[in-house]
């Protein structure tokens, strides 16, 4: 499994930062309901876990992971019957979204960005 470079760490502290935010939507949405508040901690607990685990330079699936879950976030408000709140339904899929970004854009700095023919030089390899 490819390793990512820890050059790109930022991406990784950027979504750790918005599973802090996913932690305190259901405290700013309170009318979004306990199933929506339990998702939003849970999975605000699983994309800091990952983003934690790709800082210390795990292997490419917690990006994998992350896309999923942020795509799991946008997708909330309809999943859990609260796409009537328009200020938490926005909230949750730009959320989602962003998450979904910054893993992607992780994943594409990784292995096609400008800099993959030096990553492998970053993981320690050799360049002779």
């Amino acid at each position: 499994m490819k390793r990512l470079p820890r050059t790109r760490s930022w991406i990784d502290v950027a979504n750790l930062l918005l599973a802090g935010l996913l932690i305190c939507l259901p405290s700013f949405f309170a009318s979004a309901g306990e199933a929506a508040t339990w998702n939003a901690y849970f999975v605000a607990g699983l994309i800091g876990f990952n983003s934690g685990l790709a800082l210390l330079g795990a292997p490419a699936w917690e990006e994998w992971t992350n896309v999923l879950l942020g795509l799991w976030v946008s997708a909330s408000p309809w999943l859990f019957h609260f796409q009537a709140q328009t200020g938490s339904t926005w909230s949750f899929a730009l959320l989602g979204c962003a998450v979904a970004a910054c893993a992607a854009a992780q994943l594409w700095l990784a292995y096609r960005g400008p800099s993959s023919a030096q990553s492998g030089l970053s993981a320690g390899t050799s360049a002779s």
